[in-house]
């Protein structure tokens, strides 16, 4: 498979960052070994330290491997050398609300969107974090934006307002919004009956 080949690529030519870089990517993705996915993206930085999109991936592995101080600080860097770039805002984002600090990780997100307004996975999780915070109508407003954006998903997006809901106590306003999820599915009302939702009370 292509782990193979980009391991020939390294023998060939252990002075070349693609060969790690490609290497690593196939190692983090497929959740092969994280460990040496830092590793191989560590050795790429270490080759080519102007890259902002280098550091952008370790801080990625980094993040899943648990490590979220080193996350953080690659992050960083990539957000210094890619100032245009609204990738490792939200990357960044996600490892500041992993370790609690949800003020800040909406900046970043705020930071990303600003870059990139049809950046919905981003979008969708600011609406989260949002509904963390408890600002319930910031959240779903959020998310009505990225259903504009996403028409051919506006079932999932209808979904992810009824989960808010849910988070909330809102159950009436959670069905109302999977009824509005087309077309039916049962996926739509397991979290209603997760949350000891009785339908007969609604339909």
């Amino acid at each position: 498979g292509g782990e193979h080949l980009y391991r020939v690529a390294l023998a060939l030519r252990p002075d070349h960052p693609i060969a790690y870089l490609e290497l690593a990517w196939e190692l983090d993705h497929l959740d092969i070994d994280l460990a040496a996915a830092v590793d191989l993206f560590a050795r790429a930085v270490d080759l080519r330290p102007e890259d902002g999109l280098d550091y952008f991936y370790l801080g990625h592995a980094l993040r899943r491997l648990g490590d979220l101080d080193g996350a953080a600080a690659a992050q960083a860097e990539s957000v210094r050398r890619l100032p245009l770039e609204a990738r490792p805002h939200k990357e960044l984002a996600v490892i500041l609300r992993e370790k609690g600090a949800l003020d800040r990780a909406l900046e970043e997100f705020r930071r990303a969107l600003a870059m990139n307004p049809s950046y919905d996975i981003a979008r969708q999780e600011y609406a989260e974090v949002l509904s963390e915070r408890g600002r319930l109508d910031e959240a779903l407003s959020e998310l009505r934006t990225a259903r504009a954006h996403d028409e051919a998903a506006r079932s999932g997006w209808d979904s992810a307002s009824a989960k808010v809901l849910l988070d909330h106590g809102d159950y009436e306003g959670a069905v109302r919004e999977m009824h509005r999820t087309l077309p039916a599915s049962v996926y739509a009302v397991l979290p209603l009956h997760e949350h000891g939702v009785r339908m007969e009370d609604f339909l």
